[in-house]
């Protein structure tokens, strides 16, 4: 690949990368991916979850991101309780704190398929309920997907740009020497 190949690829390059990257933004400013989105009543409701660990204890935080439907505010003052079950095991319900624009509640991690999450929302606008499922988490071959294909991307090109770098160097002497009279 000649230099000038390269430097047509490396924009394009870049592009793709950050157009990946920008896929996987909006699950990252929440803290984790997006495992409910919808409209319930009066609200926009999306919810995400993610994993990490506090004290030594793997913790799943979830978190809430309310706001009015018809207007888009994000909705304060509200009370939200949380409940997670699965068959006959119940966790919750638990109060969901405002912290930013999220309301979030920690719970233990919940790694096996199957469980429901409900959401008691007593606002403003009024009472509602929310049921969903919670996915799985994410396969390491997913998250890999999402954030290390990008970043494989660049550092394939710039090792790429090194070594053509390296090799037009060594091919071109800098200057005049015994061994290249003419130069």
């Amino acid at each position: 690949m000649t230099p000038a190949i390269l430097g047509r690829a490396m924009p394009a390059g870049l592009l793709a990368a950050g157009m990946l990257w920008a896929s996987v933004t909006p699950a990252a400013a929440h803290g984790g991916p997006l495992v409910f989105a919808g409209e319930v009543g009066p609200y926009r409701v999306e919810a995400y979850r993610f994993f990490r660990s506090s004290a030594g204890q793997e913790l799943m935080p979830y978190r809430i991101h309310l706001r009015s439907r018809s207007t888009g505010a994000q909705i304060e003052g509200a009370k939200v309780m949380v409940t997670v079950a699965r068959d006959q095991e119940v966790i919750g319900p638990r109060d969901a704190v405002l912290s930013g624009e999220d309301y979030e509640v920690e719970l233990l991690p919940i790694v096996e398929d199957g469980w429901m999450v409900k959401v008691d929302i007593s606002g403003a606008l009024g009472p509602e309920e929310i049921t969903h499922r919670l996915p799985p988490p994410a396969s390491f071959a997913e998250f890999a997907s999402m954030y290390g294909l990008p970043m494989l991307l660049l550092a394939a090109i710039w090792i790429v740009r090194r070594r053509l770098r390296a090799r037009h160097a060594a091919v071109r002497p800098t200057s005049a020497t015994t061994d290249h009279p003419e130069c």
